[in-house]
């Protein structure tokens, strides 16, 4: 099944890299005081080993003080910093939700002359050579890599978040790794094959955003997955026909493409029923 699958989504994102040989987790530092103490906010650095070579991305972590073991949501995002103007990080704490963020430079750092993060990988070349979107998920697992070793983390309650193309993103991580419980993504119309480097070389970008959607949710559930529409998105294709997925929620909202609070605290209301029948919103 797992061959069936990288294969089928290797046409459109190309082949994802294998995991490194080895993973190092660096603290470059971190401060107990976050939120008034209720949690500590850490920088780290992923350093990826594979043969006589390595590549790192910078990850920043909010990890709840309390006794016992926490669910965590990784958010990638366009930005590194806690909190953000995307990432009410206090709010989420008092939900009872962990945080470690990414970010799109850090993974992925801009200019083509620029080959640190993810851009050090040796890739294949051809027509599946990965896009920016599988190196984008490459970096989530190995996320998640990192929290399997971290102390006070919840391993069956691990979930990502995303917006625009960093949601698809979010999307193929969780389809790629069933360890990933549940994902919430929003924005995710107007992506579309002509944007630079996402894709695999031989897409030819032929299908609409909902048949996407379908693809990767499917390969997600019965795990959870919400899918966020904003008033100003037009998606390509039927987002009725994504209603009969199981795990999949379809959440029409107001607004802009990136979630409010309320937002926030209906994602983590549904990332809490993982494993459970949809309800729509």
């Amino acid at each position: 099944m797992k061959d069936n699958l990288l294969s089928e989504l290797s046409g459109i994102y190309g082949r994802v890299p294998a995991p490194p040989e080895h993973l190092d987790v660096r603290t470059n530092w971190s401060d107990c005081s976050f939120a008034g103490g209720a949690a500590t906010l850490t920088s780290y650095t992923l350093m990826c080993l594979e043969g006589a070579g390595a590549y790192s991305f910078p990850a920043l972590g909010a990890f709840l003080s309390s006794e016992g073991s926490h669910p965590v949501i990784i958010h990638l995002d366009y930005e590194l910093v806690l909190p953000s103007r995307y990432t009410p990080c206090e709010e989420i704490l008092d939900l009872g939700y962990s945080v470690l963020q990414l970010s799109r430079d850090g993974l992925l750092p801009c200019g083509r002359q620029n080959y640190n993060g993810t851009r050090k990988i040796k890739q294949a070349r051809g027509a599946m050579r990965p896009g920016s979107l599988a190196l984008y998920a490459y970096g989530i697992m190995r996320a998640v890599d990192m929290l399997y070793k971290t102390e006070h983390v919840d391993r069956d309650r691990i979930y990502v978040i995303g917006q625009g193309e960093l949601g698809e993103a979010a999307l193929l991580a969780a389809a790629l790794d069933g360890r990933i419980r549940g994902v919430s993504v929003s924005g995710l119309s107007g992506i579309s094959s002509s944007e630079s480097g996402l894709w695999c070389r031989g897409y030819l970008g032929n299908e609409d955003e909902c048949e996407r959607i379908a693809r990767l949710s499917k390969f997600i559930a019965p795990r959870r997955a919400l899918v966020c529409f904003s008033e100003g998105d037009v998606p390509f294709g039927e987002v009725g026909a994504l209603a009969d997925i199981e795990g999949l929620t379809i959440y029409h909202r107001k607004g802009g493409s990136y979630l409010s609070r309320y937002e926030w605290q209906l994602t983590c209301r549904e990332m809490a029923k993982s494993g459970k029948r949809a309800v729509p919103c």
